[in-house]
């Protein structure tokens, strides 16, 4: 059985994203700092981002890490002097 369809189905997640933000072209994140993590005897690469300064400076990212301290985003003034590198 065949279907066919009037218009092209737009496959887009997020249309609210405003593309125009010349620091993170929408993304809403920049990186931030890589490190590297070793967890069971492996190590890898970790990217740490963090709220892009422009668009997305007011985002609430804070969260309670397994060992009970808390992650917080960066000082938006900091995100920006680190893109600047």
């Amino acid at each position: 059985m065949t279907f066919e369809f009037d218009a092209p189905q737009e496959q887009a997640t997020n249309l609210a994203v405003n593309r125009s933000c010349a620091t993170c072209s929408g993304d809403r994140f920049v990186l931030y700092a890589t490190r590297t993590d070793t967890y069971n005897g492996h190590s890898a690469e970790v990217e740490e981002l963090a709220p892009c300064p422009d668009c997305n400076a007011g985002v609430k990212t804070q969260f309670e890490r397994p060992n009970g301290s808390y992650f917080r985003s960066p000082d938006p003034a900091k995100v920006r002097e680190r893109l600047t590198r």
